[in-house]
């Protein structure tokens, strides 16, 4: 694998490539040219981690290098199929052998468009090598002796179903990997000849179960069936509990068949049923997507299969398709065969090619389905000590005598931060290796067979291993892994660590905790009260009230940062709210955080504040939010309406007393629709103390959190999905902030003697 990175830049700009690309009008790029920073004018940057794989190609994609002198807003990436993301980084994965375009295009806040393509060279896919057979599990359950179908869950891959041949009551068994009995589900219907089962996903993405009553032993002419089920979640009780089939159709085959195989296209979403004709011939048949429930339809015979000139007996017992549709297994009692198929074949065709031969360790079974967890097939034999197996698929190598450097990766993505074990060991070396060296993107290296990396930022690493054998011969190879944003947190039970104590403190609009004392929390209140500071420890005891010797104000918020020249705290005040948006301007108040005197609480003035007058680009705001970026010392503002549009602005540092600076723009935010669904004003705000982390809460129980990268800004981390977090619903919820770790988040309210509550992320 390399690590690619390609840009395109629009027909009136400069600019290079590192690889050979094309501009959407057609015209070349110079090659001996490089993108440079900053960018005079708007460049699409592409970041591919491959150019070359073999189909399946999971290709991972970046535009963070991509810049401009207005911020990037809107991303498009489009393949053969059209576009598969808008987002800054993408993954897609090609299943059709050829030369493959990606393009990336790029809009900034301005409206100009940038676009970048790379050529992603796929080969074909090969048979897959099987592993020796492991034994999972003995099924828990002596009821499922006969299981005729599995299918692995689409919900959790711990989960199979399974069901028994004819004669058993009409029910599915829900087990785990490891045999466990998790419960059965009967279905209100006549029992029949149960033969395959199925899995797929209805068009909004609702997992489904499709149920073969389609035994046809006698080859009559009647009808066969076929229920489809919304695949039910075990829940602990490994009882019996009621299913009801949500479509039942019923299906007329050309000619009568004896049906125990079938799976669902992915792709198309097409019932494929394999038949056994009574001659030596299996046939495929096809019932055409979409599937309602009472439809009648007659199959469609696609291919004839010889699976006796294979080297198996003529009759398929069992089926499945991978989640891709790239991989289609068939087996019978003694033997296996997959069929690969490109992105550009049907299964028809597909299944008219060569197969790739698979050991089974189960003759006699009749169940087979594509493992979920790792590649490979699993199976299920009958009888009354029925055993679940697994057949895995080893990775593609050919070393032909030579030396080759090969390596793995563990995990090879996951979320930031991602911890990865490298692993040489699988390298070709007929003479034995004398030296093995490891280098990472990143700026690390390491030596030794294995070696560990922590990848702490969101992005594609590139990994380079190079092997040395005692003749001093060397061989490198290239490989990478993904680690992708951080999940979103969740939030814990909420709860309070006391209520605010004094009185006076009856209209908090804004909270910080304290750099000098993790106890203390500073507060202040909102319009037409003093210019004052409360300092309160966690319980709401009052530890003193410090006046600011400035003019009073609005004020909306609090923020606070580590000055990065000194490492002192500083507090910054909000005076930004505006009512009646008449302000011509509005301030921020920097001081030194106070240092709480021992002893008695007490009143004290503070003369020492430095003011940093605000002006919008475009009229006045009314706002409550202030933030301040720790990484940066960015002010950023967020402005207030109750129909929802919401805009962010920025003051970027550094800042000094008596300056006056009109604020940037930077985006616009719609509150109470689609990602941001609820209340639609915005009434508080904050950073994590690293910076990771951007809150905004509303009048509503939720706060909505983006998720920013340590190297990253914050442009691109509000052009993220945000992750909502449930908080206590308070009457007039103004306040929030991070506690000092980033753990947690603590909101007060409006009025007086409101609780303190804390909400724990994990």
């Amino acid at each position: 694998m390399t690590h690619v990175l390609l840009s395109l830049l629009t027909a009136c700009s400069s600019g290079g490539v590192k690889l050979p690309v094309t501009d959407e009008p057609g015209d070349s790029v110079p090659e001996d040219t490089a993108v440079a920073g900053p960018c005079d004018t708007l460049h699409a940057v592409l970041t591919a981690d491959r150019s070359l794989g073999r189909v399946p190609v999971r290709v991972a994609l970046d535009s963070a290098e991509s810049c401009g002198p207005e911020p990037i807003v809107a991303w498009s990436w489009a393949g053969p199929d059209g576009v598969f993301s808008e987002q800054p980084t993408a993954s897609t994965t090609l299943l059709s052998a050829g030369v493959v375009e990606i393009a990336l295009t790029v809009q900034d806040a301005d409206g100009a468009q940038a676009s970048a393509t790379a050529t992603i060279t796929v080969e074909p896919a090969t048979c897959p090598e099987s592993d020796a057979p492991l034994t999972l599990a003995r099924l828990e359950s002596a009821d499922l002796a006969e299981a005729a179908g599995l299918a692995v869950s689409q919900r959790d891959a711990e989960v199979l179903w399974s069901h028994n041949d004819g004669g058993d009551a009409p029910r599915l068994f829900a087990m785990g990997r490891d045999g466990a009995h998790l419960g059965t589900w009967t279905l209100s219907v006549t029992a029949g000849d149960w033969e395959a089962l199925a899995w797929g996903l209805s068009g909004e993405g609702v997992p489904l179960l499709y149920i073969g009553d389609t035994g046809n032993n006698d080859l009559t002419g009647d009808p066969l069936t076929v229920y489809i089920v919304e695949e039910p979640t075990p829940d602990g009780e490994a009882g019996d509990h009621p299913l009801t089939a949500s479509a039942t159709l019923t299906l007329t085959a050309p000619e009568p068949v004896d049906v125990e195989a079938m799976f669902v296209d992915p792709v198309t979403g097409d019932l494929f049923l394999l038949g056994d004709t009574g001659d030596g011939r299996a046939v495929l048949l096809r019932k055409a997507a979409p599937h309602s429930d009472g439809q009648q339809a007659t199959l469609e015979e696609e291919v004839e299969l010889d699976l006796a000139a294979l080297g198996g007996s003529p009759d398929a017992t069992g089926a499945d398709i991978s989640a891709l549709g790239d991989r289609i297994v068939v087996r019978t009692a003694e033997a296996a065969w997959i069929w690969l198929r490109d992105g550009a074949q049907t299964v028809a065709e597909a299944m008219q090619g060569a197969p790739c031969p698979v050991p089974l360790p189960d003759p006699g079974g009749e169940a087979v389905a594509f493992d979920l967890d790792a590649p490979g097939l699993l199976t299920l034999s009958q009888g009354e000590d029925a055993t679940l197996w697994r057949v895995p698929f080893l990775s593609e190598v050919d070393c032909d005598g030579s030396l080759r450097a090969i390596l793995t990766a563990s995990p090879a993505e996951g979320p930031a931060p991602l911890g990865v074990t490298f692993d040489a060991s699988a390298s070709c070396a007929p003479d034995g290796l004398s030296a093995v060296s490891w280098a990472f993107d990143d700026g690390g290296s390491a030596s030794g067979e294995v070696a560990t990396r922590t990848f702490d930022i969101p992005g594609v690493y590139a990994v380079e291993l190079t092997v040395t054998d005692p003749d001093g011969q060397a061989d490198t190879t290239t490989g990478s892994v993904y680690a992708t944003p951080p999940d979103c947190p969740q939030a814990g039970i909420p709860y309070s660590t006391g209520a605010i104590e004094p009185s006076e403190i009856d209209e908090a609009s804004g909270v910080v905790v304290s750099r000098r004392d993790r106890d203390v929390l500073w507060t202040h209140n909102d319009a037409g009260n003093d210019p004052e500071l409360f300092a309160i420890s966690r319980s709401g005891a009052w530890r003193g009230t410090w006046t600011l010797d400035v003019n009073r104000g609005d004020w909306e918020d609090i923020a606070i940062s580590t000055d990065p020249a000194t490492g002192d705290p500083l507090l910054w005040i909000g005076d930004v709210g505006d009512n009646g948006q008449t302000r011509e301007s509005v301030q921020v108040h920097r001081i030194k955080e106070p240092k709480i005197p021992e002893g008695e609480p007490g009143a004290w003035t503070l003369d020492e504040v430095d003011t940093i007058t605000l002006l919008y680009p475009d009229g006045p705001r009314n706002c409550e939010t202030l933030l301040v970026d720790p990484l940066t010392q960015d002010l950023y503002v967020v402005t207030k309406s109750y129909d929802g549009d919401t805009e962010i602005y920025r003051k970027a540092a550094p800042h000094r007393d008596e300056q006056r600076a009109t604020l940037e723009y930077i985006t616009t935010f719609v509150f109470g629709v689609g990602d941001l669904p609820g209340n639609k004003a915005t009434t508080g705000g904050d950073f994590s103390p690293d910076g990771a982390l951007l809150a905004i809460r509303t009048y509503g129980d939720t706060a909505y959190l983006w998720r920013r990268d340590p190297a990253g800004t914050v442009d691109r981390a509000l052009t993220t999905a945000p992750c909502p977090v449930p908080i206590p619903s308070d009457a007039q919820g103004e306040a929030i902030c991070f506690d000092d770790d980033g753990q947690s988040l603590i909101t007060v309210s409006e009025h007086a003697h409101e609780p303190i509550q804390v909400i724990p992320l994990e």
